[in-house]
């Protein structure tokens, strides 16, 4: 089979990258399965023509390629933006190109979960994670209670938190 029938063009003020079907099928749906595996002009071309930003559809490439892109190494920022510049960007372009789950990770790299130390400032008191089944077949880890105020620490006398 023609090898050339499963590649497609993406040109980035004027710079030409090659994509397979595997990789436009990363993260699917997304921009590039709507253009090339529809009934859209760009089916039949192969080829579509933006004005995005080169260097990060670099880091998008490998991440189609299915390489972990994070953190992302100051070799591939481009010159004129800072590491904080590209991942806001990066992020845009997730959201532009479609690649959702991608987006999520950035987001959640972006703006992390309180921390602990966090937690504990606002009387909070994290608890090592229970699945319904260890609900289930009682099997909690130390510190953690059930009760009729349900699921919850226990300090060092025992009282529900």
């Amino acid at each position: 089979m023609d090898a050339d029938r499963f590649t497609y063009t993406v040109i980035l003020r004027g710079q030409a990258f090659t994509l397979t079907r595997d990789q436009i099928l990363r993260d699917s749906p997304n921009y590039f399965t709507s253009c090339f595996l529809s009934d859209f002009r760009e089916a039949s071309t192969r080829t579509v023509t933006l004005s995005r930003s080169p260097a990060l559809f670099a880091i998008l490439i490998e991440y189609m390629s299915g390489y972990d892109v994070l953190p992302l190494h100051a070799d591939a920022l481009a010159p004129t933006m800072s590491a904080e510049a590209a991942m806001k960007n990066l992020v845009a372009d997730c959201e532009f190109y479609g690649f959702d789950a991608l987006l999520n990770r950035l987001r959640t790299v972006m703006n992390p979960p309180p921390s602990t130390h966090l937690i504990s400032l606002y009387g909070l008191h994290p608890s090592p994670p229970v699945s319904l089944n260890d609900v289930i077949h009682e099997r909690l880890p130390q510190g953690v209670s059930f009760s009729s105020k349900g699921l919850g620490g226990v300090d060092a006398h025992g009282t529900f938190l």
